[in-house]
């Protein structure tokens, strides 16, 4: 059950966010003159996790699914549309249909596994309805699309799975009963193993100097799940138990 703090928990991890998105929005906008993307990197792993904690919402406020849903529209389309103002390089078309691609893959990722789950072992929890396909079709349908676009798409997705993986990891542990302690360990390690492939020159050649994005994605994970884990939560079964 939600406690009495549950409101302003929420409420407080959206603000930070829109104050740390402006932020980083103002810097990006700055330093494109210098020619460098470390706010721009840092910005965009910011948006992906807050977006796969907004994915970890939707699970875990099951009474509020419109707010989540709006959230769930809203960023991609604000993600986008920043994008294109900060950075409108030449590849502009290219770099937006991977942040489309980016953003359907990882509510596919942080959804699923956890919808798919609770499915198995909660009778009354969510169940897999004709509109979870749809979805979930239509999720596939989009990431496919690019991914024909991409000659490189292959190894393109395996980054993506790799890095993304965290995101999966918080959505699935926000998902489940509350662990806040494992939930803080199991983020610091994430972020410890990208610090230190980073230093050992592990994943340059593949992505090349964009840390940023996966450093700033686990901070904001591991920060905002803390919020939604000190907001509580009210499911059918936590219903059934206060009742």
């Amino acid at each position: 059950m939600k406690n009495d703090f549950a409101s302003s928990a929420i409420l407080l991890l959206i603000l930070n966010c829109l104050c740390i998105d402006v932020w980083l929005i103002v810097l990006a906008h700055r330093e494109r003159i210098d020619h460098e993307e470390f706010y721009l990197n840092a910005l965009m792993g910011a948006v992906w996790g807050q977006y796969a904690l907004c994915c970890a919402a939707r699970l875990r406020f099951v009474e509020s699914p419109g707010r989540t849903k709006v959230g769930l529209v809203a960023i991609p389309i604000l993600g986008l549309l920043v994008y294109s103002v900060v950075d409108p390089t030449e590849q502009l078309t290219l770099m937006l249909t991977l942040l489309l691609m980016c953003f359907a893959l990882t509510a596919l990722i942080c959804l699923a596994p956890a919808t798919i789950l609770r499915w198995l072992v909660q009778k009354q929890g969510r169940q897999l309805g004709m509109k979870h396909l749809f979805v979930l079709t239509i999720v596939f349908a989009v990431a496919s699309f690019g991914c024909s676009q991409l000659d490189f798409a292959g190894m393109l997705l395996l980054v993506f799975f790799l890095a993304a993986l965290p995101s999966m990891v918080a959505c699935l542990m926000l998902s489940l009963p509350d662990q806040p302690i494992i939930y803080s360990v199991t983020m610091v390690i994430f972020l410890l193993t990208v610090l230190i492939a980073d230093q050992f020159d592990l994943y340059h050649r593949f992505i090349g100097n964009a840390q940023e994005i996966f450093v700033s994605q686990m901070l904001c994970l591991w920060l905002g799940g803390q919020f939604m884990i000190a907001a509580g939560r009210t499911t059918p079964n936590e219903r059934k138990h206060v009742t």
